[in-house]
């Protein structure tokens, strides 16, 4: 923390020490002014982080989740879509966030960050007089459905650990481990007036385990209470993919596959921080974080073949963006 200046009174005027060369002046604006920067240096919280082996930081994280999806979900006789595949994008959900950082010297630390969102969802109803089947080659239905009634469910699981090195007093670099769960889940039930008469459900799981870079930037820091920072992460990783679905109606046709595939995800976050005292901050940012090379729910109908039971897709693609909030405490 930075020492006050220490003022001497020479006759009517008053002057820092060391200033003794400026001459007085019979206002006393200079000195009220010099007096009220002299103390807001001494009072104002300090950032002096290498002095704090740890970072503690928890609070909530609020995404929204879009993803790429071509053609329907359930079509009718005319191939009219009854449930477009837009009717799984879902809207914003929160979750949790914890960071925890150890400064192992003056310019490496390890950082371990982990978010998640459980259970975004959204239900879709829709009538017909056409009868309704699901979208796809050889696809099941029938002329007798006159109603629909699903739930989509998905759920985002992020888990990191990077060894962090300050490169000068703006830059910090990092490479590490990630994982990262996105999990879909859909179920169709299809009705005959007031009966049931099918149902579908469909599973979708992506798990993804690979190594990332990065560099956090510092774009606004003046000593004081209150910084600006960006981060920049891009990761290849291994996705472990499975898919089931299966309609019902007295008797089960289901298609099941899994693979493994090479899959992208790239993050981007912007988080504003105020140091409320020596050790305690609050902070609130955005952020964006863009997968490639899932297995989502939307894109398995167009690529499954009903007839074969067989087909399936893993080329989708998920953004998720949002507000982050944070409280950090920093313990020595």
């Amino acid at each position: 923390m930075r020492e006050p200046m220490i003022q001497q009174t020479q006759g009517n005027a008053t002057t820092p020490h060391g200033w003794q060369g400026i001459a007085p002046m019979s206002n006393t604006l200079f000195s009220k002014l010099a007096a009220l920067l002299i103390l807001f240096g001494a009072t104002a919280p300090q950032v002096t982080k290498a002095d704090d082996l740890w970072e503690v930081g928890a609070g909530a994280i609020f995404l929204n989740r879009d993803a790429s999806y071509s053609g329907a979900v359930v079509v009718d006789n005319s191939h009219n879509p009854l449930m477009a595949s837009s009717a799984l994008n879902t809207g914003y959900h929160g979750g949790i966030n914890v960071d925890v950082t150890r400064n192992c010297t003056e310019t490496y630390s390890l950082n371990a960050r982990f978010f998640a969102i459980d259970d975004w969802t959204v239900n879709t109803t829709a009538t017909t007089t056409n009868g309704a089947w699901l979208y796809g080659h050889a696809s099941p239905g029938s002329t007798l459905i006159t109603g629909i009634d699903s739930i989509f469910g998905s759920d985002l699981y992020s888990a990191e650990l990077n060894l962090v090195h300050r490169h000068n007093e703006w830059l910090d670099l990092m490479a590490g481990f990630r994982w990262l769960s996105i999990n879909e889940n859909l179920n169709i039930e299809f009705t005959e007036g007031m009966n049931p008469y099918a149902e579908y459900e469909g599973f979708a799981n992506n798990d993804l385990y690979g190594f990332q870079g990065g560099a956090a930037v510092n774009f606004i820091d003046h000593g004081g209470p209150f910084t600006l920072d960006g981060v920049f992460k891009a990761g290849i990783y291994g996705n472990d993919v499975g898919y089931d679905g299966q309609y019902v109606n007295g008797t089960m046709t289901q298609v099941r596959n899994s693979s493994t595939r090479v899959a992208f995800a790239g993050e981007i976050g912007i988080m504003a921080s105020l140091l409320l005292t020596d050790c305690i901050s609050v902070s609130a940012g955005y952020q964006l974080l863009w997968v490639d090379g899932l297995a989502l729910l939307g894109e398995q109908f167009a690529a499954i073949d009903w007839a074969t039971q067989s087909g399936g897709s893993t080329s989708g693609n998920a953004f998720y963006h949002g507000a982050v909030v944070n409280v950090t405490v920093l313990l020595p």
